[in-house]
């Protein structure tokens, strides 16, 4: 009997572990794509030091990303904002818009991601 306890104990904390990690990760994701999202609102002046607080808050929170999305998605991301980056210092507006948009609509997949949904534990 005591053995089922402390088995029960111990899925019970792993459970509270999971279930915090993705509460963290998916509230960090949101206010990466929130700050996605208000890149295509910045003037063309302020476009490269936005894009660098961008990039520099999603390597603040790459580590805990890394370890548990796949690592496509996080590649896939990374080149989003290295275009991201790169249209910013080459003044391309246009390119600019839609490398922001590619990555708000990145940083929405990996939040979905790393939600808590039926759909995600099927």
């Amino acid at each position: 009997m005591k053995a089922f306890i402390a088995a029960m104990i111990l899925f019970a904390a792993l459970v509270g572990v999971a279930f915090f990690s993705s509460c963290k990760l998916t509230s960090m994701a949101n206010a990466l794509a929130k700050e996605a999202e208000e890149l295509s609102e910045v003037a063309d002046e302020q476009r490269k030091e936005a894009s660098r607080a961008v990039a520099k808050r999603w390597e603040e929170s790459r580590f805990l990303f890394s370890l548990t999305i796949n690592h496509n998605e996080i590649d896939a991301l990374e080149s989003t904002l290295a275009r991201l980056s790169t249209t910013a210092n080459i003044e391309d507006g246009d390119d600019f818009l839609i490398a922001a948009a590619e990555l708000t609509a990145a940083l929405t997949h990996i939040r979905d991601l790393c939600a808590v949904s039926i759909d995600n534990i099927l």
